[in-house]
């Protein structure tokens, strides 16, 4: 039996016997001494989880919540949480600021925050968590570095007014009239899902506006150029069509059930004007998540490439303005991630790891990993997160050099430029490779 496995049980038995102690002493005097048992027990249990990782983070720390995404900034290391967003100190680790939220948004060095009931956002400074400019009366809002776009709806019959302004300023840019009350906003992931698609956030997450969002609301997507701020047409959406936008093409993606299973799949790419610009017929782009064939999500897309699986179950990265293939796998591989550089495909073993170029599909390297590992693309890094072997690796994009490798069983709960911040329950930590 190892030395490290008897020090956790150790710690166990004792971590129970104060537990027991401490009942018995409410049980006699009435008061409740766990009250001020709080930082005891708290290092207790972070003895008993362990390091981060080894070697070490630069620093680790326990945040005042469970941690759903992180963003490395210039100074901090602003942490969303379920219910509040707080900051960390790059350097140090030491709490920068902290609010109670129910919602967030990194968006570059400022965090756009707000509460569901009653509507409203604020903008705040990343680095210290002052209040830059706010607007009180929104009932929704989507941001992008570079712009932030927020609805107002004084009333179904009135419909929404879509506005426009500088993310860090609050400068107006436009208003638009949108016709219904407006329920999505087609081409912007909202952060939950960009974490699930990824497995982190990723750094490039919003990234700057695009020039077309879709304004979804009665079934009814209103295509709207950025640039202009102007509504440039419309498509219905239902239970099995969705509307996406991706950079400057609007897609019609249709998923029908088959009388003998599966779905029969169409899309379609329109440019601003509204021309047509390409169709693919059989192509699976991930929207479907319905036995009945309905679709849920937007297609997995970055950098002006698509991620789809062709009839013949090869993969295939699709580029969004010509429709054209970039790069066409074998039958059983898949694609698991691309920032629109580098993409990586795992093999048809599930044990083969190999990154292409999303570009001109030239094989860069290859290694091997766990049926089980997930990975992150990031322009940096790619992060191969290994729980079966217990590692996580951080190795160079373009040739696979290793950049550094960590023995952890920690979640990765985002990538900067020189580093990645680790999770295990409450503890954050910021690790540089």
């Amino acid at each position: 039996m190892s030395s490290g496995f008897v020090g956790r049980l150790q710690t166990f038995v004792g971590l129970a016997g104060v537990v027991a102690l401490c009942v018995s002493a409410s049980l006699v005097t009435g008061i409740n001494p766990l009250e001020y048992a709080g930082p005891a027990l708290n290092a207790a249990l972070d003895k008993m989880r362990g390091k981060l990782s080894e070697p070490v983070p630069r620093w680790s720390e326990r945040v005042d919540g469970l941690p759903v995404a992180a963003v490395v900034t210039s100074s901090t290391v602003v942490v969303v949480l379920n219910g509040a967003v707080e900051a960390r100190r790059l350097g140090d680790g030491g709490q920068a600021w902290t609010r109670v939220v129910d919602w967030a948004t990194p968006a570059g060095e400022v965090v756009v925050a707000g509460r569901s009931k009653g509507g409203g956002f604020e903008v705040l400074d990343a680095a210290n968590g002052a209040v830059r400019w706010q607007d009180p009366k929104a009932a929704n809002a989507w941001a992008y570095e570079d712009m932030l776009l927020s609805v107002s709806c004084p009333g179904d019959r009135e419909g929404c007014t879509l506005r426009a302004r500088d993310t860090r300023t609050g400068a107006g840019r436009w208003r638009l009239r949108i016709p219904g009350a407006v329920q999505r906003l087609a081409g912007h992931p909202d952060l939950d899902e960009a974490v699930d698609r990824h497995g982190m956030l990723p750094p490039s997450y919003p990234g700057r506006a695009p020039r077309l969002v879709g304004a979804l609301a009665d079934r009814r997507v209103t295509v709207v150029d950025t640039r202009a701020g102007r509504a440039v047409g419309s498509l219905s959406e239902g239970a099995n069509t969705r509307v996406a936008m991706l950079g400057d093409r609007v897609l019609g993606i249709t998923a029908r059930p088959r009388e003998n299973g599966g779905c029969r799949y169409a899309a379609r790419g329109w440019n601003p004007s509204g021309a047509e610009v390409w169709r693919h017929s059989g192509f699976d782009f991930g929207t479907v998540s319905g036995s009945g064939c309905e679709q849920r999500s937007d297609p997995v897309a970055a950098g002006g490439v698509i991620a789809a699986v062709r009839p013949d179950d090869r993969p295939v990265l699709v580029a969004v303005r010509s429709g054209g293939d970039r790069w066409t796998g074998r039958a059983g591989e898949s694609l698991l991630a691309t920032d629109g550089q580098v993409a990586i495909v795992r093999g048809a073993n599930g044990r083969r790891l190999t990154a292409i170029s999303a570009l001109n599909g030239a094989e860069l390297w290859n290694r091997t990993a766990s049926r089980q590992a997930t990975v992150a693309v990031t322009g940096n890094a790619v992060m191969i997160n290994d729980s079966d072997a217990g590692e996580i690796v951080a190795v160079s994009p373009t040739s696979g050099a290793v950049l550094q490798r960590w023995k952890s069983q920690a979640t990765i709960l985002g990538v900067g430029f020189t580093g990645a911040v680790f999770g295990n329950g409450r503890t954050v930590g910021y690790a540089r490779w």
